[in-house]
């Protein structure tokens, strides 16, 4: 949680200096800088509404079955070569929102968790996605708040925010494509172990 944060914040005092030092035209400095958070704030927003919205889709569109939840094994190396192993446990999970947490397996046994915790991983997955992509949006908000600085904080503040919301978005979606070969690996062993119990029983 704290390198991300350190992340966002690098990102929002780099802007804020850029176009303070380039692209203010004679405005207030801290004109810029509220402008960088009040874009912060937004596609933060962005990303909760989007959520939100997603959970409320039939469970049906999120199957584990369904192809695109299926991982490679070249998409998982492609992981691995960008140092995922390194850096995913500094990623925010942000499972308490929902009252299920995805950092650890609690009940690896018990295939009606581990079905859950896929479920949970594949909302996650086009929660980022399509939060990332909608944050793209504030560009719009700011040509109808910030009129007089449609170009600097249009193209300078908003669409930098916007980037690095998605390349934010990006990190955690990797993470929990990530995990879900194991996941899906886990939940087929136990259907195995659990038709032979049964098979042995009778």
């Amino acid at each position: 949680m704290l390198f991300y944060g350190i992340l966002i914040l690098f990102n929002m005092i780099l802007i804020s200096v850029l176009n303070i030092v380039f692209g203010n035209f004679g405005h207030p400095w801290y004109d810029a800088v509220i402008a960088v958070c009040f874009f912060t704030v937004l596609v933060t927003l962005i990303h909760g509404i989007t959520a939100g919205l997603i959970r409320k889709l039939p469970p049906k569109w999120f199957d584990k079955n369904k192809k695109f939840y299926q991982v490679s094994k070249r998409e998982t190396r492609f992981y691995e070569k960008l140092g995922i192993k390194r850096w995913k446990d500094h990623i925010p999970e942000l499972g308490g929102l929902s009252n299920f947490h995805k950092n650890k397996v609690q009940d690896p046994h018990n295939n009606e968790y581990v079905d859950r915790f896929i479920l949970e991983i594949n909302f996650g997955i086009w929660g980022h996605i399509i939060g990332g992509i909608l944050g793209f949006l504030i560009i719009l908000v700011d040509f109808g708040i910030y009129k007089n600085h449609q170009i600097t904080y249009g193209l300078t503040i908003a669409l930098p925010v916007a980037f690095i919301d998605l390349f934010c978005a990006l990190l955690p979606t990797m993470v929990l494509r990530y995990n879900l070969p194991r996941l899906q690996t886990l939940y087929k062993a136990n259907e195995r172990k659990n038709r032979k119990n049964k098979s042995e029983n009778q």
